[in-house]
């Protein structure tokens, strides 16, 4: 839908500017006297969290940083430097999740030092203990010096040894395929957790990645077949990740395009419902509700108060209940406060 974010924005503005004028009409200024000291201390709190938000952000950037700098440490053999950077990294997440659980970037950080987490643990035999886990699942934290993260020969000896019989040019085609499907698997985990535009962006993206790794996969078989070798394991790995990470595709695709099918046909709806609104709204937003606004006004002169006490007797005798009625159909369908409208909107896929 073109009119997106801004509008629903813009409703809820609407929303704002009806109930203060509807609570102005039947109350009085004398209550909104009291709306206004708790707006102050509602400012003062803003401040505050927005500190918090601010410290929160900066310590999300810091630990995709380290997080980044750890995973190319793994793939550069430095095992323990990486185990250094993933424990960093798994700190500040944690701090993100204490200064603001609902950090939009926090569900990706968290999949990203798992994801990390679960490979370096493969490379090095062993569990690695991270600040977020149980305390008492908790053991002494890695690397240390005197117990140094060294992977069992048994464990690596395989993979090591089937690598080593690729020539040079097929194993780094094959090196690079690994990090593309990883990737591409990183990708598949985050979608089901974002937003109906985020997901979309994914998957329109996943195509051409596929494609670069169906790709690839010939080459790094022609490049062996040169030096004599047909067959490998890893060829046979890679193009079964391949396959599975594509049938998970396809099927997030399908329900991505139903759920965008089903946003079409309540937008209609939606739509219809905002335009009502704005009907009734918009004859008084310049004429009636700055009458109204919130704040104490000092009269030396009879004729505007004259005028300003018509202006509201004529709204509370002609359109007030029109006006509440609006705003109560409105408000029992989809909420009455920018959090509501925002979560209601999100169910309907708008």
């Amino acid at each position: 839908m073109k009119k997106g974010h801004g509008l629903l924005t813009h409703i809820v503005n609407v929303l704002v500017f009806v109930s203060l004028f509807l609570i102005t009409a039947n109350t009085g200024f004398p209550q909104l006297k009291d709306m206004i000291k708790k707006t102050e201390q509602g400012i003062k709190d803003v401040g505050k969290q927005t500190k918090t938000n601010v410290d929160a952000e900066k310590l999300a950037f810091e630990a995709d940083k380290e997080l980044n700098a750890a995973q190319r440490d793994m793939f550069s053999g430095k095992k323990d430097q990486a185990v250094e950077g993933l424990l960093k990294a798994a700190q500040k997440i944690a701090d993100v999740k204490s200064l603001n659980p609902d950090h939009p970037k926090l569900n990706i950080l968290e999949s990203k030092r798992d994801k990390l987490r679960g490979d370096l643990e493969k490379r090095v035999g062993k569990k690695i203990p991270l600040p977020s886990d149980p305390k008492d699942n908790q053991t002494t934290p890695a690397p240390e010096k005197a117990a140094p993260l060294t992977p069992a020969p048994a464990q690596i000896k395989p993979e090591a040894s089937q690598k080593e019989n690729l020539p040079h040019d097929a194993r780094v085609i094959m090196e690079k395929i690994e990090r593309d499907l990883t990737n591409l698997e990183y990708d598949l985990n985050l979608i089901p957790n974002q937003r109906e535009d985020i997901k979309k962006s994914y998957l329109n993206r996943m195509p051409d990645k596929f494609k670069e790794v169906e790709m690839a996969i010939p080459e790094a078989k022609t490049k062996a077949a040169e030096k004599g070798i047909t067959q490998h394991p890893s060829f046979e790995r890679a193009e079964k990740r391949l396959m599975e990470n594509k049938g998970r595709f396809e099927e997030m695709k399908k329900q991505a395009d139903q759920a965008a099918q089903t946003a079409a046909a309540k937008a209609s709806e939606v739509e219809t419902d905002v335009d009502a609104l704005f009907k009734v709204y918009e004859p008084l937003k310049n004429n009636v509700f700055p009458k109204a606004p919130g704040s104490v006004i000092y009269y030396n002169d009879l004729n505007p108060v004259k005028e300003c006490l018509g202006v509201i007797e004529n709204f509370e005798k002609n359109d007030m209940n029109k006006v509440k009625k609006a705003y109560d159909d409105f408000s029992a369908k989809y909420g009455s406060t920018k959090e509501d409208v925002d979560a209601k909107m999100k169910e309907l896929g708008y």
